[in-house]
């Protein structure tokens, strides 16, 4: 096969040092809120213009990845998530954290996420033309229910309150509506200038989560002088290995959402996480234990958030040939 003739190039000590490193890196710059995914590529494409395409694509996905992964760090240990896509991690990792399983919490994620992003990349290579075509037919009103269907995931979520997860929806739609009108250009509810060019992402995401647990951390010292913070348990590895392995329907679930999710034009990780997650917990048997620490809630993150950039790339640029 064709795929097999890039493997040698792929597998050289250069490209495998890069490969570490960028790993490395993008681990550091997961586990720090408001450094997303998309900026940490962005900062490194200049370094890249002096390198083969070979290694600076290998940096670019290695990064890219990694600092994916590595927002699942902070969502666990203090409840912020470190990039959009960690966002229904923390519903049951850092309820784990509380529970002194934190390290356990840790592992049930990132060898899920392993397990999802090897599947990932094989679905890439064999089926990427196939997903291009099925990409390529999602128009203005596919995406508009697409959009609909991700409301409607919100209103479950969090909590046991329908109409409250609609008002959550709801509010998120008008906060995206912030700015220009990207068609014709009129002011959106711009009160100030600062406002023109809309509420970024990150910034919403550090504006309610992190502020509300930076408070919620500043009452607990006021109240006893120092945050009760959880202890990271001895947890063996292989016995974590084996628990996620053990949890065949979420793995499987949170990969079939992320495989769906990632051909969708215009989507991302944090979309294909919330839906893996709902379907998840409405195929669970403990349905009442998610949100309170439950593993499959962790473990549904299987579902790869590289697919979608990955995804589009190959529409945009190949899928004409």
């Amino acid at each position: 096969m064709e795929f097999l003739d890039y493997l040698p190039q792929v597998f050289t000590w250069t490209n495998l040092s890069i490969l570490v490193l960028g790993t490395v890196g993008g681990l550091i710059l997961g586990a720090t809120p408001g450094l997303s995914p998309t900026m940490a590529v962005a900062l490194l494409i200049p370094f890249t213009f002096q390198m083969q395409p070979a290694p600076a694509l290998i940096l670019l996905g290695a990064v890219y990845t990694a600092t994916v992964a590595g927002g699942a760090v902070s969502a666990i240990l203090v409840s912020i998530p470190g990039a959009p896509a960690n966002i229904a991690t923390l519903l049951d990792g850092f309820p784990l954290a509380q529970q002194g399983r934190a390290t356990e919490a840790l592992h049930y994620c990132f060898i899920s996420s392993f397990i999802g992003g090897i599947i990932g990349v094989f679905v890439l290579i064999f089926f990427t033309p196939v997903l291009a075509d099925v990409a390529l037919q999602f128009g203005p009103s596919e995406l508009f229910w697409v959009a609909v269907l991700g409301v409607t995931v919100i209103g479950s979520l969090g909590t046991t309150s329908v109409l409250k997860g609609l008002f959550a929806g709801a509010f998120g739609l008008w906060v995206s509506t912030v700015g220009y009108n990207p068609v014709v250009g009129e002011e959106r509810f711009v009160f100030s200038e600062h406002l023109t060019g809309g509420i970024n992402i990150i910034a919403a995401l550090i504006g309610l989560f992190a502020i509300p647990q930076v408070l919620t951390m500043l009452e607990e010292t006021s109240r006893s002088g120092a945050v009760e913070m959880f202890n990271m348990e001895q947890h063996k590895l292989l016995a974590s290995l084996r628990a996620n392995l053990a949890r065949v329907k979420a793995l499987v679930i949170g990969t079939i959402s992320g495989v769906i999710v990632g051909i969708i034009p215009g989507a991302g990780g944090q979309i294909a996480g919330l839906i893996a997650y709902d379907q998840t917990k409405k195929f669970s048997r403990d349905k009442d234990l998610f949100g309170k620490g439950h593993p499959d809630g962790v473990i549904r993150m299987a579902s790869s958030p590289p697919r979608a950039p990955i995804t589009r790339w190959w529409v945009r640029h190949w899928s004409h040939y």
